[in-house]
């Protein structure tokens, strides 16, 4: 019998600010990073926060405040996506259209996410699926056959006979 030589997958998420990168109001964005067998990958996830606000050893916001709780919930749903994919066992190679069109669907009618809440999250991981195929993780991109919510809003304004 032959033996494998397996190793032990590593899979970490955690949430940070980047101080270096305030906006006009002092606020600064709050980072995801995901890291899989010691190679990481970072990207915004289009929210902000100012510094004082921020609990760098919890890795979220301070909950005292409106802002910080919705930050919290959406660092959540972010997180649980991510955990989702993982504790599937969904290889980056089986994300596909359908599973694009399911995570949206799944957002709107289970979270009850509006459409541009869920065209958010969308826009965040398919950032993250642009990051797996340049870092060649993945070998299709699946939102390439996706239409993106703004066109299918302008095809609807155009008439009948094209």
């Amino acid at each position: 019998m032959e033996h494998m030589n397996r190793q032990k997958s590593t899979f970490r998420i955690s949430f940070y600010i980047r101080r270096t990168r305030p906006n006009k109001h002092g606020e600064v964005p709050v980072c995801v990073r995901i890291t899989v067998n010691g190679q990481r990958a970072d990207t915004t996830i289009r929210k902000s926060i100012l510094p004082d606000q921020w609990d760098a050893i919890r890795g979220q916001a301070s909950p005292r405040t409106t802002l910080g709780k919705a930050i919290n919930l959406y660092i959540d749903t972010v997180r649980a996506h991510i955990i989702r994919i993982h504790r599937d066992d969904l290889y980056l190679d089986k994300v596909d259209r359908r599973f694009v069109e399911e995570s949206e669907f799944y957002l709107r009618t289970h979270r009850g996410c509006s459409h541009n809440t869920a065209t958010k999250y969308l826009k965040n991981f398919k950032k993250i699926t642009r990051i797996a195929l340049a870092r060649e993780w993945m070998q299709r991109a699946p939102f390439a056959k996706v239409l993106d919510p703004t066109i299918l809003r302008e095809m609807s304004k155009l008439p009948e006979k094209f």
